[in-house]
């Protein structure tokens, strides 16, 4: 991964995380035209906001040649995790 790429994720979620409770990382993809927001929750209400984060982005960034497309997932290690915790508390 480049340095430029890495900055920029983290640059991303710096951006995003006061706005996205819940943000568990954010990942470029290698032309950062598009960057997959890996989030604890429901994605539904993010979804909606797409073009308000994008540019919230490109505002904070306008060293960007483009502002990343925004694609919204539920990260499946915190929704594993989340049915671990309830399955234990049954027991």
């Amino acid at each position: 991964m480049s340095f430029k790429r890495q900055r920029t994720e983290t640059d991303i979620m710096r951006i995003l995380s006061p706005e996205i409770r819940g943000l568990i990382r954010v990942e470029l993809s290698a032309d950062m035209s598009s960057a997959k927001v890996f989030i604890d929750g429901e994605i539904e209400e993010f979804e909606k906001r797409t073009s308000e984060f994008r540019s919230m982005i490109a505002q904070s960034l306008p060293g960007l040649r483009q502002t990343p497309n925004l694609k919204f997932f539920v990260d499946a290690g915190s929704a594993n995790a989340r049915r671990v915790e309830e399955l234990l508390k049954k027991i």
